[in-house]
């Protein structure tokens, strides 16, 4: 078995199978790690950094990932396995979750209402979690969740992620503006309230079917002046239960102080799934993963 991983995977352990897609920072490949001499291998996600393509920066992004991905231990997080950094291109080798991103799962398959509640459920299960290791996401979105075999949905993508309370860029990144709260596209301030901010984008993407956040909107400039200046904020997608529609405004408050914290989050909408999906939850609250199961075949 693989306990949380604090060492460097060697390359001649990875085994590189079909790409799953493109990252910001290269291509992600599912794989197969080899974990010891008589082990079988193991299905895993591999991301690569691009051969000689990117600068330093660009770099201790990538790594940065990794570095906050060690700490973390949960269910609906995406669990870290190491690194592989001996030699182009660097990998990080990762927990599969074969269901694809919830972006794409709302999109493309018809998603009932009780499923759309687990999945926002999921997704701030992971969060409260985040919230207590004091991780901020910095860009949550149905895009950067994926959705695990046995259908849970699980926090991914801490290329942009931190440690700390809160914290103040010097400058612009280039950031997903149409997820950000106010106090980051004014003053560029993050916490872990404007990651509840996000989260409420997040349950409007889902309740939506995977419709764009102010999509009527085409310049992302005149996104962040309708936000921050006009006060313009989501409505709540026309089958949104009304108490989906309270907690998601909930997350739009223009104070952050004033947002429900991630365990607030989670204490009510554990209330709202109810007695048959707490039934169905009742594994999911634990902070431990499941060992890695062996490549089929």
């Amino acid at each position: 078995t693989l306990s949380p991983i604090c060492f460097f995977i060697q390359i001649i352990q990875i085994t590189i199978g079909v790409s799953l897609g493109h990252g910001a920072f290269g291509e992600v490949f599912k794989g197969a790690l080899t974990v010891g001499l008589f082990a079988k291998p193991v299905e895993v996600a591999v991301k690569t950094l691009k051969n000689g393509s990117l600068n330093s920066d660009d770099r201790v992004t990538f790594l940065r990932e990794a570095n906050v991905m060690l700490k973390l231990r949960h269910k609906n997080v995406v669990r870290l396995y190491g690194v592989a950094a001996q030699k182009e291109p660097i990998m990080i080798v990762m927990e599969l979750a074969p269901g694809g991103s919830l972006l794409d799962k709302v999109r493309k398959d018809a998603v009932s209402l009780t499923q759309k509640r687990y999945y926002c459920f999921d997704t701030i299960n992971g969060m409260q979690y985040l919230e207590s290791q004091q991780v901020i996401h910095r860009d949550l979105a149905a895009r950067n969740c994926l959705i695990g075999s046995n259908n849970l949905c699980k926090i991914s993508d801490f290329g942009l992620s931190l440690l700390g309370h809160t914290h103040q860029e010097k400058s612009f990144l280039k950031v997903p503006i149409r997820w950000l709260a106010p106090e980051v596209l004014m003053k560029r301030i993050y916490s872990s309230k404007s990651d509840v901010w996000s989260c409420g984008v997040l349950m409007f993407e889902v309740f939506s079917n995977g419709e764009v956040p102010y999509k009527d909107i085409s310049k992302l400039h005149d996104v962040r002046k309708e936000v921050v200046f006009n006060r313009l904020r989501l409505k709540p997608p026309s089958d949104m239960p009304p108490e989906d529609i309270t907690i998601m405004q909930s997350c739009f408050e223009d104070n952050p102080a004033s947002r429900p914290s991630f365990d607030d989050l989670r204490r009510t909408y554990k209330e709202l799934c109810g007695a048959r999906a707490l039934q169905k939850l009742m594994g999911w609250f634990s902070t431990d993963t499941p060992e890695l199961a062996p490549v089929k075949g």
